[in-house]
């Protein structure tokens, strides 16, 4: 995540995260996702974003935590065809390379996925790191219609 510009905090159970605000598009409240079985890890669905269709990463399920809105909220990604599913966005602040401090030592869901610590608020902040979230099938340039597949019915001559 590039430091020293301003980020994107949002929620996700109880955890807070950020990814800089060049990798967000655009923020969606309570979007209406099409779901589409058998996807894994974390990606839920698809959700047409200006016409074309992008993969749904639900980052509760893939992080395994509960949910703690009933209305969640899609971030829009520049660089994937995806959108970020989380309970909330909370601010957009300035994060100063300065002020990031390196992911505590014990092991820990959140660490694979994280840079670094912020602690500019009250609780921590955990600075997303994209590559490592995106499920491998997804950080290829790949289009989300390749696994749409919609059944047509044709009507039979006699």
């Amino acid at each position: 995540m590039d430091t020293d510009g301003k980020s994107l905090i949002f929620r996700v159970g109880v955890v807070e995260l950020a990814v800089g605000d060049r990798d967000v598009g655009s923020i969606l409240p309570d979007p209406k996702v099409l779901p589409v079985p058998e996807m894994g890890d974390g990606v839920t669905g698809l959700l047409p974003v200006c016409g074309a269709p992008r993969y749904v990463l639900d980052l509760r399920v893939k992080f395994g935590v509960a949910a703690s809105t009933r209305r969640p909220v899609g971030i829009v990604l520049n660089r994937y065809p995806v959108v970020l599913m989380v309970d909330t966005v909370l601010d957009l602040v300035r994060i100063e390379a300065a002020d990031v401090r390196r992911v505590p030592k014990h092991p820990g869901l959140y660490r694979k996925y994280v840079t670094g610590v912020w602690r500019g608020r009250s609780r921590p902040c955990f600075l997303l790191n994209l590559e490592a979230v995106m499920p491998e099938e997804l950080t290829v340039t790949r289009s989300p219609l390749a696994d749409l597949s919609v059944r047509h019915s044709v009507p039979r001559l006699r």
